[in-house]
Order: C-alpha cells, then sequence, then structure tokens
C-alpha cells in the first residue's frame, strides 16, 4: 500500500493522452477515408517514421534502452504499411519488438521520475511555517570527484530521474518532466536543480512552479534540505559502486516498503542520509 502522497494529483498526462488519441483517430480516418489506399499507407507509414525519430531523439539523449526498443518497434509498423510483405520475418520480429517494450513500460524502466523525487523530498517535511523563497538553498558538503558526477550523471539520465548540465562552476543535476526535458533547453533560473560545486559544496534550487506542486505550503529551507539529501544518498550509492540500488531506494521510499528482496541490506551511505534528513 503507498503512502498518502504529498503532491497534489497529475492530471496532465491523461489529458495529453486523451487529445493524442483523438487526434491520432482523427487523423486515422481522414487518410482512410480521403486517400486512396496506396497513398493512405504511404501517409500512415510516414506518421510511423516520424514517431520513430522522436524516439531517436530520446534515446540519444537518455540512453535510455526503452526509446531504442520503441523506435524500432515504429520502424515494423512503419514498414508494415510500406511494404507488401506481411509473412513470418515480418510479423515474428514485430511481435518480439512490441513484447519487449511493454515489458519495459510496465516494468517502470521508461518511467520517469521527476514527481518521483519531488515526493521523496517531502516525505520527511511535515512543517508548513516558512514558504517558498526564491533563492538556492545551501546544503552541505560532500567528498566527491569529476568522474564520480559523470558516472552519477549517466546513470540518472538513463534511468530518467535527473539530467546533468556542466557549467564552469560545478555540475548541476536538473530535476525535470518529459515535456520540460524534450521541448526547452535547461533553465537555471526556471528549473529544480541541485548544484554539486567544484569545491564540495552542494545547493539545491526549487523551482516555484514545482513548490506548487505540492497539497501544501511545506518548509521551504527543509524541503530543499530533503531533496539534497535524496542527491547525497545517489551519490553515496555510486561511489560504493551499488548504483543499482538506487531505483531500489526511490522504490522503496515511494511504496512505503522494501523494493527488492536485499533491500534491508541497505547501504552505509543510505542509512546515513536518512538519519540526516
Amino acid at each position: 500500500m503507498e503512502l498518502q502522497s504529498k503532491l497534489k494529483e497529475n492530471t496532465f498526462p491523461v489529458v495529453i493522452g486523451f487529445v493524442t488519441g483523438m487526434l491520432a483517430v482523427l487523423i486515422l480516418v481522414l487518410v482512410t477515408t480521403q486517400l486512396d489506399k496506396r497513398t493512405a499507407d504511404q501517409t500512415i507509414g510516414g506518421i510511423w517514421i516520424f514517431f520513430a525519430l522522436i524516439q531517436l531523439v530520446v534515446w540519444l539523449m537518455t540512453r535510455n534502452r526503452g526509446y531504442l526498443i520503441w523506435m524500432f518497434t515504429c520502424l515494423a509498423i512503419a514498414a508494415s504499411y510500406l511494404t507488401a510483405y506481411k509473412g513470418v520475418y515480418f510479423f515474428v520480429p514485430a511481435v518480439i519488438l512490441i513484447t519487449v517494450y511493454l515489458y519495459y513500460v510496465f516494468s517502470g524502466r521508461m518511467r520517469w521520475r521527476y514527481r518521483d523525487i519531488l515526493e521523496i523530498a517531502a516525505r520527511p517535511v511535515n512543517d508548513d511555517r516558512n514558504g517558498f523563497t526564491p533563492r538556492p538553498f545551501p546544503a552541505g558538503k560532500a567528498e566527491y570527484t569529476r568522474e564520480d558526477l559523470n558516472g552519477l550523471g549517466k546513470y540518472l539520465t538513463r534511468h530518467l530521474i535527473a539530467f546533468p548540465v556542466v557549467t564552469e562552476d560545478g555540475i548541476v543535476f536538473m530535476i525535470k518532466g518529459t515535456s520540460r526535458f524534450l521541448f526547452r533547453k535547461p533553465d537555471i533560473h526556471r528549473d529544480t536543480y541541485i548544484v554539486f560545486g567544484n569545491d564540495g559544496r552542494i545547493a539545491v534550487n526549487m523551482a516555484q512552479n514545482d513548490y506548487k506542486k505540492y497539497r501544501s505550503m511545506l518548509t521551504f529551507d527543509q524541503l530543499c534540505a530533503s531533496l539534497g539529501q535524496v542527491f547525497k544518498t545517489f551519490l553515496g550509492l555510486y561511489r560504493e559502486g551499488k548504483e543499482a540500488q538506487i531505483i531500489s531506494f526511490i522504490k522503496e521510499q515511494i511504496s512505503g516498503k522494501p523494493a527488492e528482496n536485499d533491500i534491508n541490506d541497505l547501504t552505509r551511505a543510505e542509512k546515513k542520509a536518512r538519519s540526516e534528513i
């Protein structure tokens, strides 16, 4: 049983899914009724190729394998419209691709962890005395190297948790949803982020739009401190060579129960992070 969320309900995916579905049906009806079969098949095949190119772009940006699999799935569907061949050498690979893609979707491997991170940061915060403040919050110091941050950044990006941006002062980990990640460049003035400075200092910036996603006005300093501690936990796990437990940590925090059979074997970094939050 999942704990009660401190975030407001997110209806955006439902609305987007509904609108996208309606547009897809409308386009399909128009293409099939207004064009001859060959032209209609070419048009639909072209649309699937366009979808495949989008997945390729996302894969290049994240290296999440689910998008690569979905790209090949889109190409297979496009091929079914653009070629006359529909034999076993087409059908079997298409079924395998769709099966693997659905596995990635339902196993959470393509889940954007944007709201999960905001939720985890709010879990230990119960006060609501001081609201939003438009300034970065100092979240202490930690030991790390640039190689640690680069490696952690690749892992967090691949698992759609956070996205690193290299600056002169250090590495900034942006916490972003799908739309903000794909359709505009990172903006340190409008996005939520954690800065790991070259001097070992850590700073947290909570965007006002993200702060408004909470059901109540949580104490801002505590919220930022908690968010910084979450990323210290990620860093500690990565430095110990146990980055695979980052996903287990996220799932456990969201559900309130162990996400894996070996979750009781928490690392020293996780234990320390929880005691400091």
